[in-house]
C-alpha cells in the first residue's frame, strides 16, 4: 500500500497498520490508533525536510493519549 511519497513515513504508516492502527482516506490518509484517540494525518506529497520528524512526532503524541486538535467521530474506518 502507498501512504506517501516519501519513504520513511510510508514504511511508518505501513508497520503502524500492522501494529493495529486503521485507515481512512480522504484528500489524504488518516491514521487512527488503536486507543482512540484523535488521529494523525499522513503527508501524502512533504515538501518539508522535517516532514518525517513532524510525522513521527504526531504519532508519538497520539500514543501518549494527546488528541488536542482531531478528534472525528463520524470519520469511517477502514481496517
Amino acid at each position: 500500500m502507498y501512504f506517501s511519497k516519501n519513504k520513511d513515513i510510508n514504511k511508518l504508516a505501513l508497520n503502524l497498520l500492522q501494529l493495529g492502527w486503521s485507515y481512512a482516506k480522504g484528500r489524504h490518509y488518516k491514521l487512527f490508533p488503536p486507543n482512540g484517540c484523535g488521529m494523525v494525518i499522513v503527508p501524502g506529497t512533504p515538501g518539508d525536510c522535517r516532514a518525517f520528524q513532524n510525522f513521527r512526532r504526531d504519532v508519538r503524541q497520539r500514543l501518549r493519549g494527546h488528541a488536542e486538535r482531531y478528534r472525528h467521530a463520524d470519520q469511517e474506518l477502514t481496517p
